[in-house]
């Protein structure tokens, strides 16, 4: 079976799960041991290092978020801890979340997406052990750190790594020492590489010439808050950024594992949907036109969280996939230009008048009532609906025949010219296409 299949965190694209790779295995190879390269701080910015990386070590309860940002504008929130029997990680990213709670006798990955969450007990046959094996190996285990930590000082003691200055700053309101510093394979013996588990055909060695690294460490509680690889992988510039949400030594999050548990094929009936708008939403990621691709995906989905990711199709974005969903609050999230006309359409849409009441232009919020008053009835097909009103600016079932309206003309009246009226998920209304939704921003802005 398809290996994305089999693990469902398909989220960022296939060069990307590479530099992750890298990513984390430079850091578990020692990526962030600073080397002696002169002036006075080396030793102490070493020894800054290796405190902050056995922190967790012996610690027992522990809670740890963090952001991780990569060069084509994907990012993920992670959350990991452990209290008690039982250890817990969270990921979420633009397309979906994902849980796993570890206790002692059972295993549980839970996928939610908008107003749907799946949770199911995984058992030694489960399609998800691999990815729930991979959730498990980001949490802080005290033999992996000690592992990390020698292998660090094996690569430290072979000079692969170039401590190359420290600098003081501020991440998130935190005061913390940034350690710069580079790897480079190139130097080491073949006999060292082995050393470490590594070969001159390893992926790791073969991948980039070198590696540049910053993390910035508290100088007194030694936890770190912001860290930043970046390498040219092939020929090409990647980044990969990772920056601290919280950080509670000894102290676990208080959740508690769902009793409320589907089948597995129930998980994996969501996670078919979801990764189906989770590989289109990483396949606009690097395009010149990514910003359309992803508002078109998210309206294609009714997905209005993934509007979060646009920013000159918002509105397009926002109106057209809230309208999908059934979600009336994007209208607070458009621009004031449209703000209006959102809420003329959910009035029409869901035939609620309330939603004419939040409407602030006069005309149009006479023009509001006009329709919903009426009733705008079904259709089901564009010939079912025409213009009407004075400067034909209304869009109504043809059943219902001319509406009489004031004759005031907007300047948004001419925006029509920009979009038709038609049936749109059964009922007569004016597409919301981005040439009407910019001559809007223009005309009215």
């Amino acid at each position: 079976m398809d290996k994305n299949i089999l693990y469902p965190a398909i989220s960022i694209l296939v060069v990307i799960l590479v530099a992750a790779g890298i990513y984390i295995a430079a850091g578990a190879l020692g990526g962030n041991t600073p080397h002696e390269g002169g002036g006075g701080t080396a030793i102490n910015a070493s020894d800054l290092y290796f405190r902050s990386i056995e922190k967790p070590i012996g610690v027992g309860d522990y809670t740890y978020s963090y952001r991780e940002s990569y060069e084509n504008g994907y990012w993920m929130d992670v959350a990991i801890s452990k209290k008690g029997d039982l250890q817990y990680v969270h990921k979420n990213d633009p397309a979906y979340e994902r849980s796993a709670y570890f206790g002692p006798n059972s295993t549980i990955v839970c996928i939610k997406h908008l107003g749907d969450e799946v949770c199911s007990s995984l058992n030694s046959t489960s399609r998800f052990n691999g990815y729930a094996g991979e959730l498990k190996a980001m949490l802080y285990s005290d033999d992996d750190l000690r592992q990390v930590s020698e292998m660090n000082r094996k690569l430290y003691s072979y000079g692969g790594l170039v401590f190359e200055g420290t600098t003081e700053k501020t991440v998130n309101g935190h005061n913390c020492t940034e350690l710069k510093y580079r790897i480079d394979y190139s130097g080491l013996t073949v006999a060292q590489l082995n050393d470490m588990g590594l070969s001159l055909n390893s992926p790791l060695v073969l991948r980039s010439k070198q590696y540049n690294y910053s993390m910035c460490v508290d100088p007194q509680a030694y936890d770190m808050y912001e860290k930043k690889i970046e390498f040219v992988d092939m020929g090409q510039y990647r980044t990969i950024s990772s920056e601290t949400g919280g950080i509670s030594w000894g102290t676990g999050m208080n959740v508690q594992a769902p009793t409320q548990l589907s089948s597995e094929d129930g998980l994996y009936s969501l996670y078919a949907n979801v990764k189906q708008e989770a590989d289109q939403y990483t396949a606009c990621l690097g395009q010149n036109n990514s910003d359309r691709c992803i508002a078109e995906t998210a309206v294609s989905w009714s997905d209005p969280v993934l509007c979060e990711e646009t920013q000159a199709e918002r509105d397009f974005c926002f109106l057209n996939a809230g309208l999908g969903a059934n979600d009336p609050s994007v209208c607070g999230n458009v621009s004031a230009s449209i703000k209006d006309t959102c809420y003329i359409e959910f009035a029409n849409k869901m035939k609620n008048l309330s939603f004419c009441g939040r409407i602030l232009n006069a005309t149009m919020k006479q023009q509001c009532l006009a329709i919903n008053m009426t009733g705008t009835g079904e259709c089901g097909r564009d010939s079912d609906c025409i213009r009407a009103g004075c400067s034909s600016q209304l869009c109504v079932p043809a059943s219902q025949g001319n509406i009489s309206t004031t004759c005031e003309y907007l300047p948004g009246y001419a925006c029509l010219t920009q979009t038709t009226c038609g049936c749109v998920q059964g009922q007569c209304s004016w597409r919301q296409t981005p040439e009407y939704l910019n001559c809007l921003n223009q005309t009215i802005g």
